[in-house]
């Protein structure tokens, strides 16, 4: 492998092995990791941070070396959200289309909302104008009783 090209992963580092399931890759990179999954670094960081791909790292701190277990990778890959939408060349999950929905929905209510509050403020002046009106023409048929009264 030189190094400017991906790792096969059959390069990777040596297998255990697990009773249950056969070999387990440790895979000591990112660089590692990515081959194994078939994307980009960026990508394969990202997954971690946002949907919690599992990576350890054992110094335990947040710049630190990564390594991960192949077994537990698979097992994340299968049961991670199912792969629904591709938007601008990445796969979007279930989660984030959600989120994205959940986004547009508000927005879209914010807008009904203003729509709302204009309507009832232009149906209160129209309200009060009508009132003003009664009260003027109430006004006027009070004074024509009294006149015809008195």
């Amino acid at each position: 492998m030189n190094a400017l090209s991906m790792p096969d992963p059959s390069e990777l580092s040596q297998p255990l092995h697990s009773p249950a399931n056969g070999p387990v890759m440790v895979l000591n990179s990112w660089k590692e990791i990515s081959a194994y999954v078939g994307r980009s670094v960026r990508t394969v960081q990202r997954w971690e941070a946002e949907l919690g791909l599992p990576i350890r790292r054992p110094r335990g701190r947040s710049r630190s070396p990564v390594i991960a277990m192949s077994d537990e990778i698979d097992a994340w890959l299968r049961s991670a959200p199912a792969v629904q939408e591709i938007r601008n060349g990445e796969v979007e999950s279930e989660l984030l289309q959600c989120l994205r929905r959940g986004i547009r929905e508000h927005s879209d209510l914010q807008l009904r909302c203003q729509q709302l509050c204009n309507d009832n403020k232009r149906l209160l002046s129209d309200f009060r104008s009508t009132l003003h009106d009664l009260a003027g023409e109430i006004t006027r048929s009070r004074n024509s009783l009294l006149d015809i009264a008195s």
